[in-house]
């Protein structure tokens, strides 16, 4: 291995591996390919592979692939043990358990291109049910899903926004993050991007050698369209969806209850105080404050009649 190969995982996977080394051991038969037809056989994924510009429009080459996901199937969706084996329309490959659709949620991301490098752009289908989504697959969420941090600041604000005045309780599917929810309820994109590393591990003071294993990098794709997650557009979704609006405020509803109309006069005056420069205007303020409250009527005021005229039995006192 000369010193320019040492320096290139790309072309050490290329001479150390085989062209089908991204197979999984547990198992001879169920490679990379099997898991992947797994999972497009059961209609949870659909998988567009982009060529590289400028290739042949019947290019086998791969630039990178778009991930569909439309549909993730729970333990009751799959009607038998998990255990138990299904049929794939392929009948090269063997049959299938639910652990190995659970399996393929990881596997089926080992197809690499020539460049023994891959990225995923992954997109959830509009009519996926929240509520079914099984935990399992919000663990695989936490591994290859995106973080809150790489969002551009308008997406975090956005999301600030959205979990904020979001009634978890209501939305279904409220054991999701909150991230997630976001995804599929505004159909987010993200990347995840796999290539090979090589990396040295220093043994002792004489001693190095070199693991050539995977890298994986969750990134946001950043020629989005931001229109479709931002306030304007969340806020128009809880219009639409008001049961899962935890502030009623934002919607433009009137605040009708005492403890809210309370709070509203608090907040404006506490404002009022706030804008007083000197001990003046922040007496007559008080003052205003005052004057307002005595002119006020009672809840309970009867003008000229007395207890007894509302039930007629006195004349009204002259």
């Amino acid at each position: 291995m000369n010193e320019q190969t040492q320096d290139n995982p790309v072309l050490i996977a290329t001479i150390v591996l085989d062209e089908n080394h991204n197979r999984i051991y547990e198992d001879p038969q169920k490679t990379q390919k099997f898991y992947q037809d797994n999972f497009v056989s059961t209609r949870s994924i659909f998988i567009q592979n982009m060529s590289p510009k400028g290739a042949p429009a019947n290019s086998s080459q791969i630039d990178y692939r778009r991930i569909f996901i439309n549909s993730i199937l729970s333990l009751c969706d799959w009607r038998k043990s998990p255990y138990n084996f299904k049929n794939i329309p392929n009948k090269k490959y063997p049959l299938i358990s639910y652990w190995d659709y659970i399996k393929a949620f990881q596997h089926f991301l080992l197809k690499q291109n020539e460049k023994n490098t891959m990225s995923f752009y992954f997109l959830f289908d509009i009519k996926i049910s929240p509520e079914k989504i099984s935990n399992l697959f919000v663990r695989w969420w936490y591994y290859f899903g995106p973080e809150p941090q790489i969002l551009p600041k308008s997406i975090q604000e956005a999301f600030k926004f959205f979990t904020k005045n979001l009634k978890i309780s209501m939305f279904p599917g409220q054991h999701l993050p909150n991230l997630l929810k976001c995804c599929i309820q505004f159909n987010l994109t993200w990347i995840l991007k796999i290539e090979s590393q090589f990396k040295p591990i220093q043994i002792d003071e004489n001693t190095v050698i070199f693991s050539l294993g995977k890298k994986y990098c969750v990134k946001w794709w950043d020629k989005m369209n931001t229109k479709i997650f931002e306030q304007t557009t969340i806020l128009e979704w809880f219009k639409q969806n008001p049961t899962m609006c935890e502030t009623s405020k934002i919607l433009g509803k009137e605040i009708n209850s005492e403890q809210e109309q309370f709070l509203l006069r608090k907040n404006n005056l506490s404002a009022r105080i706030a804008k007083a420069t000197t001990t003046e205007e922040m007496q007559k303020i008080l003052e205003e404050v005052q004057s307002d409250k005595e002119d006020s009527p009672s809840p309970i005021h009867l003008g000229n009649e007395n207890e007894d005229d509302c039930f007629g039995i006195f004349s009204p006192i002259p």
